[in-house]
């Protein structure tokens, strides 16, 4: 009886010892079922974000050229004040000039005019 009871031992020791392999095996794969579809997912959450990182580069870039326009839109502004500011100085001496003329007319015309009044 001892032979048929070792002999059950070891047929039950064997079974357990494949029912053990073949969890194993079967946790195994469900891990690396489990770590690819995670991969992927994570694949495409890198592929979307690099779309939008892609998407915002574009648009730095495009307010970066937008800058650079104003930028060189402020310098003509700039240089064109100047120039009307240099016109409107030019223009001022040259009426201080005449203002100038007029008044020393006005003194001449004055003078003569007492010279006339004077003489009886």
């Amino acid at each position: 009886m001892e032979p048929i009871i070792t002999f059950i031992t070891l047929v039950a020791t064997f079974m357990t010892l494949v029912a053990g392999i073949v969890t194993i095996a079967w946790f195994i794969r469900d891990v690396r079922k489990q770590n690819s579809k995670e991969l992927k997912n994570h694949s495409e959450l890198l592929k979307n974000q690099s779309g939008i990182l892609l998407q915002i580069q574009k648009s730095g870039e495009r307010q970066e050229k937008s800058f650079v326009e104003i930028q060189k839109s402020g310098e003509r502004q700039a240089k064109i004040l100047e120039r009307i500011n240099e016109s409107i100085n030019e223009s001022s001496e040259r009426q201080i000039k005449s203002l100038e003329r007029i008044n020393e007319s006005s003194e001449r015309q004055i003078k003569i005019l007492e010279k006339i009044e004077a003489k009886p």
